[in-house]
């Protein structure tokens, strides 16, 4: 009797959680669409002041050894973390206190056992300062300390688990790391792999279901003698995950395909976020028609920031429904890419026009300074970084009504100076 009590008690929780768990999603779910379809007029100048409280414009120290090569790509190679700037180029990495001064610079580039010949940085693990860089091949992550010391190694798992993938690993924790694993190939099921530092597999992450775009069955490749054939094309359907960490919270984003989902402390998977483009979004159907630049369809990149209040897309294509193309000298369509804002807290979208002639970003009415586009977020998300050119900012500070701290700043730049940093400081919840 007692047992059977027991039994009746578990079925009434197991209900109850089953009950809570439901109502609990069906809450969330009601405030994490990023709706970009219903905002698609909803277009306009966004000021920087709407978002953040202050912007500080910190020019790094110009000696011989600390010239820095603007940071373009896709690649998060310039940050800011624990008041340090780090940068990275050609595998040469500098770094740069809080005000600019030159702190040091090494290059762990070679064919040693703590070296790498060719990888990644674009990470910095907040709690130790540790840099991280991605090395494709093998699949690995090394660790170096601020002052380039070797800080560890890890190896992803068996090779035979990543086959016909393009590569991609994070670390996501304490003894925490994750690798993108989808077959692209054949759908095996498993799109990411989450393991320790020996290696060891600790869950998998089931590739999620959504129509996952087709490639060409068929591809044309040049022979040997010259000529050209045409080959059937092994890999057949293309997922590419990128992973990311917000507040020590990791984040899998597949944002080109409508998702950004999280990872909690027991590595289970949850849909965070998910973006509805509507009659607008690309399918295999309709992917031929998408390649058209005038098509009314939309186009989602990777490339997106997560802040304390607001997700980033810095650059999406609205194709035939970008009513503020960014535009060449000529004044002709150049592309048609903008970034688009999503407020956490109130569910809005926003379509990031223009605030200056070729220039995207957000306009800078804080101290009256060339439009701001972020490069990168802390880890904690209170703070946006960016950068401009010491002679593009100096040319701006001439031809614009400025602050008077920036007016100061300019008169004191040389053509030659190195790059200088824009940091913002978000606006943080009342």
């Amino acid at each position: 009797m007692k047992k059977s009590v027991t039994l009746i008690q578990c079925a009434i929780l197991l209900l109850s959680s089953t009950f809570l768990i439901s109502c609990n999603s069906d809450k969330r779910a009601a405030g994490n669409i990023i709706d970009i379809a219903a905002a698609i007029n909803d277009g306009r100048v966004v000021n920087l002041s709407e978002i953040a409280g202050d912007i500080t414009y910190i020019p790094l120290e110009t000696t011989d050894s600390s010239l820095v090569i603007e940071p373009r790509g896709a690649r998060q190679s310039f940050i800011y973390e624990n008041e340090t700037f780090y940068t990275n180029s050609r595998g040469v990495f500098k770094l740069f206190d809080k005000n600019g001064k030159f702190l040091r610079s090494f290059n762990r580039k070679g064919r040693g056992p703590q070296e790498f010949t060719y990888g990644f940085f674009d990470a910095v693990d907040p709690k130790s300062g540790n840099i991280i860089v991605q090395i494709d091949y093998p699949m690995s992550l090394i660790e170096y300390s601020d002052k380039g010391d070797f800080a560890g190694k890890v190896v992803a798992p068996a090779d035979s688990l990543f086959k016909c993938v393009f590569p991609n690993l994070a670390k996501i924790g304490d003894n925490r790391y994750i690798a993108a694993a989808f077959n692209a190939c054949k759908d095996m099921g498993v799109c990411a792999y989450i393991f320790d530092s020996l290696s060891n597999v600790v869950a998998k992450v089931p590739t999620p279901k959504i129509e996952i775009p087709d490639l060409e069955s068929d591809e044309v490749v040049i022979t040997d003698k010259g000529g050209s054939e045409t080959r059937e094309n092994n890999i057949k359907k293309m997922l590419n995950l990128y992973f990311y960490m917000f507040k020590n919270e990791p984040r899998i984003n597949i944002s080109s395909l409508g998702y950004i989902l999280s990872i909690n402390e027991d590595n289970n998977v949850d849909t965070l976020y998910k973006i509805n483009l509507g009659d607008y979004r690309i399918t295999n159907a309709n992917r031929e028609k998408a390649k058209s630049k005038d098509a009314k369809l939309i186009s989602v990149s990777d490339m997106l920031l997560e802040t304390e209040n607001q997700i980033i897309f810095k650059s999406v294509n609205l194709k035939g429904l970008n009513n503020d193309p960014l535009v060449s000298s000529e004044t002709k369509p150049m592309y048609k890419w903008s970034p688009v804002m999503f407020d956490k807290n109130s569910g809005k979208v926003t379509i990031l026009h223009m605030p200056e002639n070729n220039s995207m970003g957000f306009k800078e009415d804080l101290k009256g300074g060339p439009a701001f586009m972020p490069k990168s977020v802390s880890n904690d998300g209170k703070t946006l970084l960016g950068y401009i050119s010491a002679m593009d900012l100096k040319m701006y500070v001439e031809e614009h009504d400025c602050s008077d701290e920036l007016e100061k700043l300019g008169e004191k730049l040389d053509e030659s100076d190195n790059l200088v940093a824009v940091l913002v400081k978000l606006k943080e919840n009342k």
